[in-house]
């Protein structure tokens, strides 16, 4: 219970490297206000989603966390622990502890979206961004990882927990048909986390871009578009305005993604975004063992999951961080650009870190060194895939955990088909649920089917239900997205809860900041009062 605890502490903390990476990549007082505000959002409506109505979907018999009663039969396998312990203290500490741990999982879902829409025109507002952390976490996630973690044969079809012998799953042999034994594998949450949130941020990014793309075919909107829109920076002028241009121009995809000064954003703030997630991400995929040790005499063998998690974790980060570095160095060897853009090797590093969460237990070092090599190479694949289709993702959210997530569970089928994977696959389930698993055999095609087959369930799910959302939100038009700085567009509602009104761009010999004021109305008009500004030349922005 105290291991699952601290990581789940950790897990929480994750939110901060998420912010600090979201930071690095706006200057500007309005856009970093809105992106932290847009984090305490993104914990509190998804507290309240889980709270109200995600643990209830995401366990067996659907109750109240205040009301569990983890001696009944319905509860799920990781409640039923304590019954075999026949710990009484233990019993009244491990729901709430469960509760914790499960919540982590499904705000984390909820919160990687975050860097999709900075520095774009567009923006979630207040109602909206609350609504969609409450809808991922407390509604999308749940059912996501109740098809995969389940433990029962209602929902739960793809879980291996439902061939727990707690379960009462025992008829189902390795001659059964393929439906019967069909289950797939994502231990720490690369299709129940990552591919969900990843597939969310697409259904977005597609209703977000082609309003863009209506926007600049619109002859009096061009203009505006040009004023309005923040991301129209140096790497978005040397993109190619036609599909045909940018299908055909690789060497400007080149420039795009890996600009000669390499890049504007703040590498510090990036950094250290990337380290708080990496460190965290060892308590998200580890503490999913929820033990260090095998407690039973049975089972004595569990406690080297946990390891064998953090070298796998380590393993695939280095060679999705070499992969990445290799590349950066040769096309600014190619270009010769004058500084290596260190935020494509850290997304490289990321999604090697995405692409290991659902394998890592059940593979070894060397297999999981491949797949953050590959991760990379597909990382590359999915960003000129949004570069073609003119797809609005600031901080590469599709590429790293929609694309990352993909890999992540297509590489458990690809991998673990040897007796030694099939040895972890074993000791790990059996470990987490601590009892006998008569878990069936899946031949090379059918493990890779079902893999495949959890890919497009977890796709399908999260899109038809975020792009039904989102697309009924613009039709409502009730803050749902708003123009930063057009006062014609939204509702006085929405006016009255959007972000960073005002402002003036002070532009120096070297350098440019936007700084927050106070206008002051007189009989006159409207007066600001200016000091301290060094002779710099102002440009009053009329926001």
């Amino acid at each position: 219970a105290a291991w699952t605890l601290i990581c789940a502490m950790i897990i929480f903390f994750m939110r901060a490297g998420f912010m600090m990476i979201e930071l690095s990549f706006s200057s500007e007082v309005p856009e970093r206000r809105n992106i932290v505000f847009l984090k305490y959002l993104d914990v509190t409506a998804s507290a309240i989603g889980f709270w109200l109505f995600g643990f209830e979907i995401s366990n067996i018999n659907p109750q109240f966390i205040d009301r569990v009663d983890i001696n009944s039969a319905n509860t799920s396998y990781i409640n039923r622990v304590v019954v075999i312990e026949d710990d009484i203290t233990c019993n009244h500490i491990v729901p709430y502890i469960v509760w914790f741990f499960k919540f982590g999982f499904a705000s984390n879902t909820a919160t990687l979206m975050g860097g999709l829409l900075i520095r774009c025109n567009y923006k979630l507002r207040v109602f909206s961004a609350f609504l969609n952390a409450f809808v991922i976490a407390g509604i999308v996630h749940p059912i996501i990882g109740r098809i995969f973690w389940g433990a029962d044969r209602g929902i739960d079809f793809l879980s291996p927990y439902r061939f727990c012998d707690l379960s009462g799953v025992t008829s189902v042999t390795n001659n059964s048909s393929f439906i019967e034994r069909i289950h797939v594998l994502d231990f720490a949450g690369g299709g129940a986390v990552h591919l969900v949130g990843g597939m969310a941020s697409l259904s977005l990014t597609l209703i977000v871009s082609a309003q863009l793309w209506w926007d600049n075919r619109t002859p009096k909107n061009k203009e505006k578009e040009n004023d309005l829109n923040d991301a129209a920076d140096e790497q978005e002028d040397q993109k190619p305005k036609t599909f045909k241009q940018r299908l055909l121009g690789v060497k400007s995809f080149i420039y795009y993604m890996y600009p000669v000064n390499g890049g504007d954003d703040n590498i510090e703030q990036a950094a250290s975004g990337v380290f708080i997630l990496w460190f965290g991400w060892f308590a998200f995929n580890c503490g999913t063992t929820e033990s260090l040790e095998g407690p039973y005499r049975d089972f004595p063998v569990y406690s080297n999951v946990a390891g064998r998690i953090a070298v796998n974790m380590i393993t695939s980060a280095a060679g999705g961080g070499i992969t990445a570095t290799l590349i950066a160095t040769t096309v600014q060897t190619f270009t010769k650009g004058k500084a290596i853009n260190c935020n494509e090797i850290a997304n490289g590093i990321l999604t090697s870190l995405v692409a290991i969460t659902s394998n890592c237990p059940y593979v070894d070092s060397i297999t999981a060194f491949y797949i953050g090599v590959i991760a990379v190479l597909l990382y590359h694949l999915g960003v000129y895939l949004e570069y073609l289709t003119n797809i609005f993702d600031t901080g590469r959210v599709v590429p790293v955990h929609a694309i990352g997530g993909m890999w992540s569970l297509l590489a458990a089928g690809l991998f673990a088909i040897h007796d030694a994977e099939k040895a972890y696959i074993r000791e790990t389930y059996e470990g987490v649920c601590f009892c006998r698993l008569n878990l069936p055999e899946l031949g090379y095609g059918e493990r890779l089917g079902a893999q495949i087959i959890g890919i497009l369930l977890v796709s399908s799910i999260t899109m038809a239900m975020m792009f039904t959302i989102y697309i009924l939100l613009f039709l409502c038009r009730i803050d749902f997205i708003l123009k930063l700085g057009n006062t014609k567009v939204g509702s006085k509602i929405s006016e009255m809860l959007e972000f960073g009104k005002g402002g003036i761009l002070l532009i120096g010999k070297k350098e440019e900041k936007l700084i927050d004021i106070d206008w002051k109305k007189t009989d006159k008009g409207s007066q600001v009062d200016l000091h301290n500004l060094g002779g710099a030349t102002v440009t009053i922005q009329d926001t």
